[in-house]
């Protein structure tokens, strides 16, 4: 499933490949514009502060002219009031003296007569030395202007004759009391004469530079020149607010609106010391952001170069990246084959085509999960074929390849779809039959016996007959796992090549007493009341104990002892025998090793192993790595030789001389040694003695115990001893348990002696139940044998 959700869909890895670009590119274009907006913003300051610096030198520059010229003007005037003292006594003297004191002015001064007669004129010599007010249109016009009512009237700025760029202004009073002929005053206002600004320099020919009267500012000059608006009216542009807004400062800088200006103007101004005048210098506004602008051009050039360079990158990394994504998908596609081609093959068995172990294992969890959501249950089928190992030794494996192939498809053709079936093992085959209960099982598993029986598989010249033997079992929702129907399909199973092979077997009434045996060892396995007993093995000479026989016992929940005979057989029929050998084996392992560390005398010490524990390499595992743990604890090493006896039955060997080797391989490399029991009782063949190492022959107690008093079984035990001695094979006898029968087996001459005479066997207390690696089902107490 992880497979199928990683390959469901290219597409969103591309999608999510290329917006990542996108993003990046995004991300890449907003550096830009920080920079860009960073580097504006710093670079705007340096433009404010640069043209702040020039306005503020300008503005110097101008007020130190224009100080130095009004006072020339101060002085012209003081020589200009001197004169008038001294030219006579008129009574307009004192009136035009009067008016000249008044300096802040700074404006000519002319009274008329009732009919706007000029009478005399004072003030401005040198700023307008050509200039006569009697002469001016503008001293004219203002006086006709004034109504008759009027006291007070102001005309607008007009152009002075003869002094282009000067423009005149005028405030006309009439005199409440007449002086003399005089009935008006009127009072010019120019401006400051432009020429002054002849020697101030400015890179800006857009600058603009005014001079304000303190208090009421006043224009007093401007340029360039304004046109028909200004001189003798008060200003109240953003010069005029700065100034309200900071009455003591002597300078400041000021951005807005002006009086005579169309845009907003940035600018500084100061007050010219001992005069009441205020120098304001500024620049539009638009012509500061030209200046920003002329200034950001090269970065924003360059950045725009990035952002085209990056775009061009940005394409060409999308093309590689579709391209990059199409060998990807091409790629992922051939992986996601080659995936679901290895997950056809891990779940598939090679050859049959079948599901092999690992998939039914799947189908059979996915099946139960399934049968405890919804309570239906579910039957197994686990089927063999009898003597397959004759068909491979008569003709050939091709051969049986050739009935395993056709047994596959007899078993696809008679299963229903949607049934689950896989080659177990070897010649093994496991059914899945979901929804199935036990009657429908063991009708399905008929069907597929009598199918097999009348198979006939052609190989060469050869035309091949097989049957095959059947174990059945069905979940119908009692406590009962997967591994638990396994282990009792295995046990079933065996129990129908037991009785005859070709048929099925599955549970039966009769039978139940081995199901109640099956429950009762697995909750003393999993309650650790399986323990190690020891009987004593006695040198027939000197009647010194030289070994012990570990045997397995079971407690029973009130602590009764029940002697192997009572639970061994149930245990061989169910396949419990490798986990009952596993406890004894390290139980006997760990009492070895106890006696060894505390100094007691060498003796051999035999273990009991059937071909269920030896057949498992976990289990023969396990015992090699307890046995290695208990070696360095005692200060053995790997190879030489060791207390410890593995004792194996006949009947385990008999036909398998070489399969039984194998197994014992691994132990007899470590060191242990090999023992047969009950040898005599029926099964001998002394080809196998030939083919292993056998150090011990136990001689089967029956057959000990009789040749006392039957010369036939006295002639058999001596041959046995005979020939054991010529094979250099120690000899040991069963069940003596009486004086007659030591001295007997004694004169004989076998080796050592085993029974009652001796002791029975004795239950060790102190050791500590292991867990071993070959303990496969879990210790849940719940038991597979229990019925469903």
């Amino acid at each position: 499933m992880m497979t199928a959700t990683l390959f469901a869909s290219p597409d969103p890895i591309r999608k999510t490949s290329s917006t990542l670009v996108i993003r990046l590119w995004i991300l890449g274009l907003a550096v830009l514009l920080a920079i860009l907006g960073v580097s504006g913003y710093y670079q705007w300051a340096a433009v404010q502060r640069n043209v702040l610096t020039l306005l503020q030198a300008y503005a110097s520059e101008y007020t130190v002219n224009l100080r130095n010229k009004l006072s020339a003007y101060a002085r012209q005037l003081e020589l200009t009031e001197h004169a008038l003292q001294q030219a006579s006594s008129s009574p307009e003297i004192p009136i035009l003296l009067g008016l000249l004191h008044q300096r802040s002015t700074y404006r000519n001064v002319v009274l008329l007569d009732a009919r706007g007669r000029p009478l005399v004129t004072v003030g401005a010599p040198w700023v307008y030395p050509s200039l006569n007010p009697q002469l001016t249109p503008q001293t004219r016009a203002a006086w006709r202007g004034c109504p008759e009512q009027a006291n007070d009237c102001l005309t607008a700025p007009a152009p002075a004759p003869h002094h282009p760029g000067v423009f005149l202004a005028a405030n006309i009073h009439r005199l409440l009391h007449p002086i003399g002929q005089a009935s008006w005053i009127v009072l010019v206002h120019p401006n400051i004469d432009p020429s002054i600004l002849r020697d101030v320099r400015s890179p800006y020919p857009a600058t603009v530079i005014v001079v304000l009267r303190e208090g009421d500012h006043l224009l007093q000059m401007r340029n360039p020149s304004p046109t028909q608006l200004g001189y003798g009216y008060a200003q109240s542009g953003i010069l005029a607010r700065s100034l309200n807004q900071h009455p003591d400062a002597l300078e400041g800088t000021y951005v807005g609106m002006p009086t005579a200006s169309r845009g907003p103007v940035f600018g500084t101004f100061l007050r010219v010391p001992e005069w009441p005048l205020i120098v304001g210098v500024s620049l539009p506004y638009a012509a500061l952001v030209s200046t920003w602008l002329r200034n950001m051009a090269p970065m924003a050039a360059i950045l725009v170069v990035m952002g085209l360079l990056g775009t061009a990158l940005l394409r060409l990394g999308l093309n590689r990246l579709r391209e990059a994504e199409t060998a990807r998908e091409a790629s992922q596609a051939a992986l996601q084959a080659q995936i679901q081609t290895s997950q056809n093959q891990a779940i598939t068995d090679p050859l049959s085509g079948l599901l092999n172990r690992r998939g039914i294992e799947q189908a059979l969890s996915d099946e139960f999960a399934r049968a405890q959501r919804t309570g239906e249950g579910f039957g197994l089928v686990l089927m063999d074929l009898d003597h397959f190992k004759l068909v491979n030794d008569s003709y050939g494996h091709p051969a049986g390849d050739s009935v395993l192939l056709r047994v596959a498809d007899l078993l696809r053709e008679h299963v229903r779809q949607g049934d689950a079936v896989a080659r177990w093992g070897g010649e093994e085959f496991l059914i899945l039959l979901p929804r199935q209960n036990l009657e429908r099982t063991h009708q399905t598993a008929q069907r597929l016996r009598e199918a097999v029986a009348v198979m006939r598989v052609t190989h060469g010249p050869h035309t091949i007959h097989v049957t095959a033997s059947f174990g059945i079992a069905a979940w119908s929702g009692a406590a009962c796992t997967p591994a638990q129907l396994i282990g009792r399909l295995d046990s079933l199973l065996y129990d129908a090549k037991r009785s005859g092979r070709n048929r099925v077997k599955g549970l039966e009434a009769q039978e139940s007493h081995i199901l109640s045996h099956g429950a009762r060892i697995q909750s003393a396995l999993d309650g650790g009341r399986v323990r190690a007993a020891y009987q004593p093995l006695v040198d027939l000479r000197t009647g010194e104990t030289v070994g012990q026989e570990a045997l397995a016992r079971m407690l029973t929940p009130s602590g009764e002892v029940m002697p192997a005979a009572d639970f061994i057989g149930a245990a061989h029929r169910l396949r419990l025998e490798h986990r009952i050998d596993a406890v004894v084996s390290h139980l006997a392992l760990e009492h070895c090793g106890k006696r060894t560390r505390g100094g007691g005398l060498p003796m051999k010490h035999l273990i009991n192993c059937s071909a269920d524990f030896l057949s498992r390499p976990d289990c023969v595992q396990g015992l090699l790595d307890a046995a290695r743990s208990q070696c360095v604890a005692c200060g053995q090493t790997q190879g030489s030789a060791k207390p410890v006896v593995i004792e194996i039955t006949e009947r385990q060997i008999l036909g398998h001389p070489k399969e039984t080797l194998a197994m014992l391989q691994p132990l007899l490399d470590f060191g242990f040694e090999l023992a047969v029991d009950d040898f005599g009782s029926g099964y001998s063949s002394f080809l196998y003695l030939l083919n292993l190492p056998v150090k011990y022959l136990k001689i089967e107690m029956e057959l000990v115990q009789r040749a006392v008093t039957d010369p036939k079984a006295r002639v058999m035990v001596k041959s046995i001893q005979a020939m054991a001695r010529e094979l250099g094979i120690l000899t040991i006898a069963e069940g003596i348990e009486t004086p007659e029968m030591r001295d007997l087996m004694g004169s004989i001459g076998v080796d050592w002696g085993q029974g009652y005479l001796w002791g029975r066997p004795e239950l060790d207390a102190a050791s500590e139940i292991p867990t071993h690696a070959c303990d496969v089902l879990p210790r849940s107490g719940v038991s597979p044998w229990a019925p469903a």
